[in-house]
């Protein structure tokens, strides 16, 4: 009779090992997919900005205006690869002065965070007032049982804690657009610039290979306790 209890526990173990190995390989192909495109994306030519959609994710798109570093925001949480740190949101008013979007200008190290750090990341001066080419990005709202404040101070400097370009005050009279924008070319010193891809940051094939080999692993324990008993 306990045999076959064990049997029964070890036949529902594996389903959902199984099931969970399943699903993270699909999401690793979804994840390959949308990578793909992006690559796609990025070498076709740019679009007319005013033209932009939620479809047109990871196109380039020309904009002529300048930063207001004023209201540049540090983004805490944030990785690239192995390293942890920040991103850095700027707005950037449009040439028409009625219309701004946020700029995501790269990634700052972890070890970067001083109180002098923001004087540091304002743009180069040539790059000012000069034209960007920039990636049409949307921000993705992640869902978390875990409620955070949306701004902390760390080491004297105000840090958003939500990788959420709303979030950036807007000034009173201008427009902001739906979307925001990543810059893949520096524009400050202590900047680290790129195009996150993505669901980047999870290892789903690795996530599907752990689970894969805990089936493997229960499976042979179970076939060789019943060698054992018989």
């Amino acid at each position: 009779m306990k045999m076959r209890y064990f049997t029964l526990f070890f036949i529902i173990t594996e389903i959902i090992l199984l099931s969970l190995t399943s699903w993270q390989f699909l999401r690793h192909q979804e994840k390959q997919h949308l990578e793909q495109q992006m690559n796609s994306r990025l070498a076709k030519p740019a679009v007319d900005w005013q033209q932009v959609d939620l479809s047109q994710s990871f196109y380039h798109t020309k904009l002529e205006g300048s930063f207001d570093h004023s209201r540049s925001q540090l983004v805490a949480h944030q990785r690239l690869g192995a390293q942890n740190g920040f991103r850095l949101f700027t707005p950037y008013l449009l040439k028409d002065h009625k219309t701004e979007v946020i700029v995501d200008r790269g990634f700052v190290p972890m070890q970067k965070l001083t109180e002098s750090l923001m004087e540091s990341l304002k743009p180069y001066p040539s790059l000012q007032s000069q034209p960007l080419l920039a990636v049409v990005k949307y921000y993705q709202p992640k869902q978390s049982f875990f409620k955070a404040p949306d701004i902390f101070k760390r080491d004297e400097l105000m840090v958003q804690m939500k990788a959420d370009p709303s979030q950036i005050k807007q000034k009173k009279g201008i427009n902001r657009l739906k979307f925001y924008v990543q810059l893949d070319y520096p524009t400050a010193d202590n900047l680290i610039a790129s195009v996150t891809p993505p669901r980047a940051q999870i290892p789903h094939l690795q996530y599907a290979l752990t689970w894969l080999s805990l089936f493997v692993l229960i499976g042979a324990l179970y076939f060789a306790l019943r060698r054992s008993k018989a």
